[in-house]
């Protein structure tokens, strides 16, 4: 009986003195996991925190791994925006990261339709798509918070055996942060600083603004290029000498003369049913309303193959000459970036992982550079102008 006991004992210190072991390694592992985080919020982001631990939600691949975790972003109280972040191998990297209105209302629908007791759990296709299974069937959340019935194999292109081998190669790398190209004003409240009405700032124009500007919500939607140009105008008119006539409004940058901006733009650019469709069309529209103003603009092409430093060494030529950069995509893998334009203010990344910071929506978004680059399209390509 004497030792029955003693191995019992035995048993529960040994289990007494382990349990604390795990405890700090979990510990261990979430302080690594949020300051990943925090580090690329801190930079691109502005005075956002993340949230604790407890607000952390797990994401599953279709086939039901879990590979990530979703990460609010907070202002105080204020949901403002939110992070993935992939936990596989012995590599933390963070895989998306979005501020601003839209972000926080999908981060809110997303919280919302966790809590739900009928959803069993919450998937992250990257880049972009985040799924709820409830009932045995599966929905895309969005930002509405109304869940749009879809098909699961449609999505099932993201695992997590795809972020364990990327993470093998990668984890013996030593990670050093590289600034490839940037505007001096890429912050939000800096880059184009229009006051969203709640003490905070835009992050460039939105094109469905130009419904107030009597343009159709058809043709708004197809409008993504127009505001994408407006932001390059109105920020190289305030910020390259002999540019200032680009921006035709007087007085401090309000939305509505902001507006009243890409709508003068919009006359130019005059999008068809499939929008702005391609570099010269976007190059001729800006070219000519330059010139309405008396200001040259010169596109700066480049006969350089498309390779990820040849693209890079294009993109962050402009930015570091101050002009915004032009992205343009057809189809992308990267949901935002589908048949649409966008502008990048930074590029950005180490010697894994590569990031470009774009406008988009009036919000400032961050993708993955290389998956971009890789990425299959029927037609992309950037531009930028001095």
């Amino acid at each position: 009986m004497k030792k029955k006991m003693s191995m019992l004992l035995a048993l529960i210190m040994v289990f007494s003195l382990c349990c604390p072991a795990y405890a700090a390694s979990d510990t261990a592992k979430n302080n690594a996991l949020a300051s990943a985080v925090q580090d690329v919020v801190t930079r691109e982001h502005g005075d956002m925190v993340v949230a604790s631990r407890v607000d952390w939600l797990p994401l599953e691949d279709v086939s039901g791994t879990e590979y990530a975790y979703f990460i609010p972003l907070k202002s105080g109280d204020s949901i403002n925006g939110y992070s993935v972040i992939s936990h596989v191998g012995n590599s933390n990297k963070v895989l998306k990261t979005a501020s601003g209105p839209v972000s926080s209302e999908l981060a809110t629908a997303i919280i919302r339709t966790a809590a739900d007791n009928d959803v069993a759990r919450i998937i992250y296709e990257f880049p972009d798509a985040f799924l709820a299974e409830k009932n045995n069937s599966f929905y895309k959340i969005c930002t509405s918070g109304s869940l749009e019935s879809v098909n699961a194999e449609d999505y099932n292109k993201t695992n997590a055996s795809y972020f364990t081998s990327a993470s093998v190669a990668s984890q013996n790398q030593t990670r050093e942060e590289i600034t490839y190209g940037e505007l001096d004003d890429r912050t939000v409240g800096r880059f184009i600083p229009i006051p969203n009405g709640n003490g905070g700032y835009y992050y460039g124009g939105y094109q469905a603004w130009l419904t107030e500007q009597g343009v159709s919500q058809f043709y708004a939607n197809r409008s993504c290029g127009v505001t994408a140009a407006a932001n390059v105008m109105y920020y190289m008119a305030t910020h390259v000498s002999g540019k200032s006539a680009l921006y035709n409004q007087t007085g401090s940058l309000t939305k509505s003369k902001f507006n009243a901006f890409q709508r003068s733009v919009y006359d130019y650019l005059n999008p068809s049913v499939i929008g702005v469709p391609t570099l010269n069309a976007m190059i001729n529209g800006m070219v000519d309303y330059a010139e309405s103003r008396n200001v040259t603009l010169t596109p700066i092409t480049s006969p350089a193959s498309w390779t990820h430093s040849n693209v890079r060494n294009y993109m962050s030529a402009g930015l570091n000459a101050e002009s915004p950069v032009l992205v343009l995509n057809w189809n992308s893998p990267i949901a935002d970036l589908d048949w649409h334009w966008v502008t990048v203010t930074k590029l950005y990344g180490d010697n894994v992982s590569m990031y470009m910071v774009t406008s988009n929506w009036g919000e400032r978004e961050t993708y993955d550079f290389n998956t971009w680059v890789d990425g299959n399209s029927v037609y992309k390509g950037t531009i930028y102008f001095v």
